[in-house]
């Protein structure tokens, strides 16, 4: 009798070995894919997505865009011209799928994002401040970390459960010009810029987190509708990203990167 419960569970063990050892293969099978897919998306940044009327997103340009705010005794009203965004597509990044407990856990890491832009602003705060500045503006953001999971169901409806998200910076930097006429008095509310920023990311992860989830949840379950697991896998596997983004089937195209000017960098 003794034998045959040793046996029974020696073989128990066995096939739930087996059985972990398959699951982590399909694991990585998957992780891969989504990392893969990913990179695609990467390469294909410098050139953009026709298909999904996206210009070129790195460096990504917009000519011009108007700015307005109005909010606790602050109104701001401006524009913005010729405005550019490196940096997008120079990360790091590592995706992770847990089968079993149907988990997504991710780590992106942007090295450097920054941008150079001209600005008119017209600012009113009711009867203390009232001035109007233009000039040149840069400001980066270095070492950006996006970490997080999301929890789904794929069982019955697809649903995503849980979505949890948070940031770090490393390193800030804003040199905007005319902030005041007074060179030291510009350099330094430069600076309160970049340390408000720090602050305002580095220690609010729990809120970062909490915010992201109410979002992104309903978002993408909106977004999901009524499609089935099987249509999911094939937008993912290539039915949005094997022609590049351009939605005309077929082979895709290499992204040949436009030439960027050394004088547009920070």
């Amino acid at each position: 009798m003794k034998f045959l419960l040793v046996l029974l569970a020696l073989v128990a063990a066995a096939y739930s070995y087996e059985f972990q050892e398959r699951l982590n293969g399909y694991d990585r099978s998957l992780s891969s894919q989504i990392t893969d897919y990913i990179e695609n998306i990467r390469t294909q940044m410098p050139c953009g997505f026709p298909g999904l009327g996206l210009g070129p997103l790195s460096p990504a340009r917009l000519s011009h865009r108007n700015i307005a705010l109005n909010s606790s005794g602050l109104v701001l009203a401006g524009e913005i011209d010729d405005f550019t965004l490196y940096g997008l597509d120079d990360f790091d990044f590592s995706v992770k799928i847990n089968v079993l407990l149907s988990r997504v856990t991710f780590n992106f890491h942007w090295h450097k994002v920054h941008f150079v832009t001209n600005y008119k602003m017209d600012m009113n705060t009711g009867n203390r401040i009232n001035a109007g500045r233009n000039g040149g503006a840069k400001f980066a953001i270095e070492d950006l970390k996006i970490v997080g999971s999301a929890k789904y169901n794929i069982i019955g409806k697809v649903r995503l459960r849980e979505f949890k998200a948070s940031a770090t910076i490393g390193d800030v930097n804003s040199e905007i010009e005319n902030l005041s006429k007074i060179k030291i008095v510009n350099k330094k509310l430069n600076q309160i810029i970049e340390e408000w920023i720090l602050l305002a990311v580095n220690e609010n992860t729990s809120e970062m987190e909490e915010m992201a989830n109410d979002f992104v949840v309903p978002f993408v379950n909106d977004l999901i509708g009524d499609a089935t697991l099987v249509d999911i896998i094939a937008k993912i596997a290539g039915g949005s990203g094997g022609d590049g983004g351009n939605g005309s089937g077929g082979e895709s195209e290499e992204c040949i990167p436009p030439v960027v000017a050394l004088t547009d960098a920070i």
